[in-house]
């Protein structure tokens, strides 16, 4: 919604740029008025550039989708601000009136990349989809760290939800391991896995090693390509 009402606002822009370039709608610039439309834009960019900045510091750590929509919506204004800061300052020096709808013009082209990227973004963490590849192989990397103690694992599969992260696995377990050792270890890399992702929610579906397998107890063939 946010991403939407800040491409309805680039339209706006347009449309009022393309009128007065079409002689529509034009008056005259009062210089008294130029002024304090220099000052104002100034201050609101600084402000607004440093508000975003911490917003943005707090929507990263906190993974959260909708302060980082409300960082770049306000990151959006920073650069209407200094767009037209940068058009009234070039208006009071040339007096060249068809300047201010030409910055208008790219003040909106940068809005609707901003609303772009946001829906884009936005729609991604609507919906389940896998964890970076860099991230699973690090999933990956910590489970091999205990190649040694089952015969395998299988069926990887992650998602995210919001600030929150999915991580589901089969490990293999030799035969002569007991319940409780497998729990064991099941607790294990739970514990470790949630060292490096705080947020996540770990499922591992134990099962029995197939009794004709000959690698039990140091198989783990991620762990094995990565050293290659």
């Amino acid at each position: 919604m946010e991403a939407l009402l800040i491409f309805i606002a680039a339209i706006l822009i347009i449309w009022e740029a393309l009128a007065k370039l079409l002689g529509k709608g034009a008056e005259p610039f009062s210089q008294d008025l130029l002024i304090v439309g220099i000052a104002v834009m100034g201050v609101s960019a600084l402000v607004n550039w440093l508000v975003s900045g911490q917003l943005m510091k707090v929507a990263k750590q906190s993974e959260s989708i909708a302060l980082e929509s409300d960082a770049w919506h306000l990151r959006t204004d920073v650069y209407t601000s200094l767009g037209v800061f940068t058009g009234l300052i070039l208006l009071r020096l040339t007096g060249i009136t068809i300047l201010d709808p030409l910055f208008a013009l790219g003040v909106a082209v940068v809005i609707i990349k901003a609303a772009y990227d946001l829906a884009v973004r936005s729609f991604s963490d609507l919906i389940d989809h896998s964890l970076l590849e860099k991230v699973e192989r690090r999933i990956k990397e910590i489970i091999c760290d205990h190649a040694s103690d089952y015969a395998g694992f299988h069926d990887l599969r992650t998602r995210r939800s919001g600030p929150e992260i999915f991580i589901e696995f089969h490990l293999v377990m030799p035969g002569r391991v007991s319940v409780e050792q497998s729990h064991d270890l099941a607790d294990h890399l739970e514990s470790d896995l949630r060292t490096e992702f705080p947020r996540s929610n770990i499922t591992i579906h134990t099962e029995p090693c197939n009794e004709s397998c000959t690698r039990c107890g140091s198989f783990c063939t991620f762990f094995e390509k990565t050293k290659s």
